[in-house]
């Protein structure tokens, strides 16, 4: 499997009785992220602190909270980075979701009459900036609900799928989750049973690679079906 120096990973694998071809895997790709001696210390606590750390902390970042601002770290989007007029055009929306969206940006041709009937105060200037963070915001809620529901089917079908190898489960999805990008709108493809199976047999068989991209190679074998 490894392709790294043997010698090395041999030496840890022995030391803490690694010997399934998963938790190989999994401790060459993300040795810096385990705790070694004294939270793992052999394959149970190993598989116990993803499935009661690791996993849980990718999940959190997989979940969209509209109530604070998003990090620059986020994989979701924010706001304030939205050219709303040119995603609507580039990108596809339901009708609801585009009334959602531009009855705000109409708004703005409705300042004199807003203004004459007393339903604003505000100068011009100031009424059509809150109508395009309004536009904005709403766009921002139609988004990052699509990215959180492409990241729970991803989870839930690993789950469902591989419930009991939970090494498996995080090796495929952190580099997919990550995949979709910081603070971007690009939604995951959905899972492919054959391209997991096929995944899940190579890894099983210690034939994959540490340093392959499983992201990058997963879109590349999805384009050539």
């Amino acid at each position: 499997m490894s392709d790294n120096n043997d010698s090395q990973w041999s030496s840890k694998f022995k030391q803490f009785g690694i010997t399934d071809p998963f938790l190989k895997l999994f401790t060459i790709k993300y040795d810096k992220s385990i705790p070694w001696q004294t939270v793992v210390k052999d394959e149970f606590s190993l598989n116990q602190y993803i499935k009661d750390v690791l996993l849980p902390d990718l999940k959190k970042k997989t979940t969209w909270n509209k109530a604070y601002n998003q990090s620059a770290e986020s994989l979701f989007v924010d706001c304030d980075d939205l050219d709303v007029e040119q995603i609507l055009k580039t990108d596809e929306f339901s009708d609801w979701e585009v009334t959602d969206i531009t009855i705000h940006l109409n708004d703005i041709d409705h300042y004199d009459e807003y203004f004459r009937t007393g339903q604003i105060n505000c100068s011009f200037e100031q009424h059509e900036t809150i109508c395009r963070e309004f536009a904005s915001f709403e766009l921002t809620i139609i988004l990052n609900n699509r990215k959180e529901e492409a990241f729970t089917i991803w989870f839930d079908v690993l789950q469902k799928k591989y419930p009991k190898n939970i090494a498996f489960q995080y090796l495929v999805l952190k580099p997919i989750i990550e995949q979709s990008g910081y603070n971007s709108r690009q939604l995951l493809p959905a899972p492919d049973n054959v391209l997991l199976k096929w995944l899940y047999f190579r890894i099983q068989s210690e034939y994959y690679k540490p340093s392959k991209i499983f992201g990058l190679e997963y879109n590349i074998c999805l384009s050539n079906d």
